[in-house]
């Protein structure tokens, strides 16, 4: 018999969350794309309803998009809900700046073939993600999934000039919305 609650006492315990502290702010240092760097502040907001969170973040990164060498920068807001056992879901606003060159290699109306074109715009949206943390005393490590909906507004230069933004054919121009994903370690406190 003692076995037997041993064997059901272990699992239960094992299983339970190790966030038992009352612990209601989170700094979080998060690697991973299209940020490959970013900073992340999350309040637990228990007071409004149980296991929701907000958080606000800021990161910066440079990764190839469609081919093309782009510098990213930029804000995310967001609230989180915590589903025991599970992880959690995150709803959100992101608003990221972009920056990149590319030459033009078919002429596209004011764009003649072989011009360097200089583009720069911003990426914004509603954000959705799935994540995990795993609570070691004040520790805290996890990752996250997650999907930012939009499409990119730019504008672009062939050296001083301006072009109009629906001849620019290359890089985030092309794409509505972007993946991304993290790993990350924090603090609690």
């Amino acid at each position: 018999m003692k076995k037997f609650f041993t064997l059901l006492f272990v699992p239960f315990v094992l299983s339970l969350p190790t966030t038992s502290h009352a612990f209601e702010n989170n700094v979080k240092v998060n690697l991973g794309l299209p940020r490959m760097t970013s900073f992340e502040y999350e309040r637990n907001l228990n007071n409004v309803l149980p296991n929701l969170s907000a958080f606000i973040n800021y990161g910066t990164g440079e990764l190839d998009l469609s081919s093309e060498k782009t510098k990213i920068n930029g804000l995310g807001v967001g609230a989180r809900y915590k589903i025991p056992f599970l992880g959690y879901i995150g709803l959100g606003y992101a608003s990221l700046n972009v920056d990149y060159s590319y030459v033009q290699t078919i002429a596209s109306g004011s764009i003649s073939a072989g011009s360097s074109v200089d583009v720069s715009g911003t990426m914004s949206g509603f954000l959705i993600e799935y994540g995990k943390s795993f609570h070691l005393g004040p520790v805290i490590l996890g990752g996250s999934l997650g999907y930012i909906m939009g499409s990119p507004s730019v504008s672009g230069k062939v050296g001083n000039t301006k072009v109009n933004s629906k001849d620019i054919n290359a890089g985030l121009a092309t794409i509505d919305g972007i993946p991304q994903f993290g790993f990350y370690v924090g603090f609690a406190f």
